[in-house]
């Protein structure tokens, strides 16, 4: 059984509230996202790292589409453009890009 990952309230936050039941009405992800950073500064700042921690704390894609599910999210990376891992790793980039200017 996996154990349970560290807190992670930035992550928490955008996928229970930005990627909720009815999140494609906002957008696609990548403007969803943008709104959640534009939105919530303080949280965008330590989502990358909550991701990292995620990722390197739950090491089976099959365990980190159940923590997204759990924490809330209803957007389902499919597993032929790499699932739950690379879809996170790709929402971290994304972020630091955000934070960064770019």
């Amino acid at each position: 059984m996996m154990e349970m990952p560290v807190d992670t309230p930035a992550l928490d936050h955008l996928l229970g509230s930005y990627f909720h039941q009815d999140w494609r009405r906002d957008g696609t992800e990548h403007e969803v996202l943008e709104t959640f950073m534009a939105d919530e500064p303080d949280l965008a700042v330590a989502l990358p790292p909550e991701i990292d921690d995620l990722l390197s704390g739950v090491p089976a894609d099959e365990d980190l589409g159940r923590v997204l599910l759990d924490k809330g999210g209803q957007y389902a990376p499919r597993s032929p453009a790499g699932g739950s891992r690379a879809w996170l790793q790709e929402v971290a980039r994304l972020a630091r890009a955000h934070l960064q200017g770019q």
